[in-house]
């Protein structure tokens, strides 16, 4: 079963539901909290309680549109792609990486890099862990994305 709170935290929906819950606890509770609270206790006058309300949802608002702006940049920060920051591959994994591309098996990878192939299926298992991809086929189409090959 999925770990749903680590679902947010990798595909970077956290600080977008944060947004959303903050925005509409602030927007719908507070706001509307001290618009009742003026208009039944404060004022008793029509157009004072008109202003007053404008004003207040101005001011309640405003908290959502900064949060915004900071998951915005949250989200810029972590890569444009949306993938996140870039990954350094060493001289070793990029080899490892395009012999993937190439399509070779773990026995074949293992003959042309001087191996055995089970330090192949182990490096293989550790490269996918750093990347993020679980496949072959995932791998080789974050090569392509990320400009390994």
């Amino acid at each position: 079963m999925i770990n749903a709170l680590g679902l947010l935290k990798e595909r970077r929906f956290l600080p977008l539901f944060a947004t959303q819950a903050l925005g509409a606890f602030n927007d719908n509770l507070f706001k509307n909290a001290l618009i009742f609270f003026a208009t039944y206790q404060i004022y008793n006058d029509i157009e004072a309680e008109t202003r007053f309300s404008a004003i207040a949802t101005g001011i309640f608002i405003l908290p959502f549109f900064l949060f915004s702006a900071l998951a915005g940049q949250l989200d810029a920060a972590a890569g444009a792609d949306g993938h996140g920051p870039a990954i350094e591959l060493d001289d070793s994994d990029a080899e490892l990486m395009r012999c993937l591309i190439k399509g070779l098996t773990n026995a074949e990878i293992a003959r042309d890099l001087g191996m055995d192939e089970t330090a192949v299926a182990r490096r293989l298992a550790e490269l996918f862990a750093r990347i993020g991809t679980s496949s072959r086929a995932e791998a080789t189409a974050f090569a392509f994305r990320e400009g390994v090959v």
